[in-house]
């Protein structure tokens, strides 16, 4: 990825839809190993042009941040470079990875599963052209590859992001997306799973449902809205024009949900990137999924299905990431921009 560097800062108008040097794009696919998913846009959406058609695929990352382990691997999860070994030593794994984080261990095996999605053939995709068969693609490749990833006892959350352009962190222009399967649960998701759960514990509600009624009476934060979803520049927002997309029906765990909840979501999504495009151009962003962890073992006194909901976060990169002295010591995120300000520009900006 560091000799694509150089092209994600680049002007992204003099960016080829072709590069030859770039393995994900048409023609250069025998640098890569074998797809462990294959989706087709004419397969989604009955409507589409041959000339529209076009595939999206996941692959096993080859720069993994986390890489199964001999006594994790499965045939049935497809990882060619990995072979199958008795289900008593991966067990013994788990059990080993229990007791570290009950003792409080700081270190672990960086064991997981970490893949990529080749979101589109394109090499320079402009948000703008982005479609909702687009993102109901890229979010079925979570899902399915979620559920299949997260039948190893060994994973313990499932994280899903999408990184775009020198300012979202991106290591390659190329438009794709990242799923990684973990054996702990990250500290910020801890943080935001124990804040629900507490608020659960003393309200007997859930935090998001009721955060979601508060949007709907006071209007002024909504950017879209349809049956099925809510999109909001939320209240303490930490950068500007953020967006909080949450499903209006209480839903703990994103890889639960059906094809059809797939279609609208895309659908959302793709009325919420064209607001953003029209409003602050072809700009970076990261998107982050977050759904609820596995909760391996038994012992919790509420389970997440009564408190958590899963929801999708999209952060547009203005410019370098806005953290300096005051962040990095106190952990509080400042924000210049009012989100009211920031949701009116975005709804003034309008989507088909």
């Amino acid at each position: 990825p560091q000799q694509m560097r150089p092209e994600v800062g680049m002007d992204k108008s003099k960016i080829p839809q072709w590069s030859a040097n770039c393995p994900f794009c048409k023609g250069n696919e025998g640098q890569l190993p074998a797809k462990l998913l294959t989706l087709r846009a004419s397969d989604h959406d009955p409507t589409c042009a041959p000339k529209d058609d076009f595939e999206l695929y996941v692959l096993p990352n080859k720069f993994p941040v986390v890489a199964p382990s001999n006594c994790i691997a499965d045939e049935s999860l497809q990882y060619p470079f990995a072979a199958s070994i008795m289900s008593m030593e991966c067990n013994e794994l788990v059990d080993c990875l229990n007791t570290a984080r009950a003792r409080g261990k700081l270190l672990l095996e960086a064991t997981g599963f970490h893949e990529v999605v080749v979101d589109h053939p394109s090499h320079n995709l402009p948000i703008g052209h982005t479609t909702p068969v687009y993102w109901e693609m890229l979010f079925k490749a979570f899902r399915d590859r979620g559920l299949l990833l997260t039948t190893s006892p060994l994973i313990q959350s499932l994280l899903c992001f999408k990184n775009v352009g020198m300012f979202g962190g991106a290591s390659m222009v190329h438009p794709h997306s990242q799923i990684i399967g973990l054996p702990i649960v990250p500290n910020q998701q801890l943080k935001l799973t124990d804040t629900a759960r507490e608020y659960f514990q003393t309200n007997g509600r859930c935090l998001f449902c009721d955060y979601i009624k508060l949007e709907l009476k006071e209007e002024v934060r909504i950017v879209e809205l349809d049956s099925q979803f809510i999109a909001v520049v939320p209240f303490a927002a930490h950068i500007p024009y953020q967006i909080l997309l949450l499903p209006l029906r209480h839903n703990y765990q994103f890889l639960s949900i059906d094809d059809d909840t797939l279609r609208a979501l895309g659908r959302i999504l793709h009325r919420v990137f064209q607001r953003i495009n029209r409003a602050l151009g072809d700009v970076d962003y990261n998107l982050v999924l977050r759904t609820a962890h596995l909760h391996r073992t038994r012992n919790q006194v509420y389970n997440p299905s009564c408190y958590y909901h899963w929801h999708v976060e999209i952060f547009p990169r203005l410019d370098s990431w806005p953290v300096a002295g005051f962040e990095f010591g106190s952990g509080i995120m400042c924000n210049a921009h009012m989100p009211e300000d920031d949701a009116k520009k975005l709804i003034e900006a309008g989507c088909d």
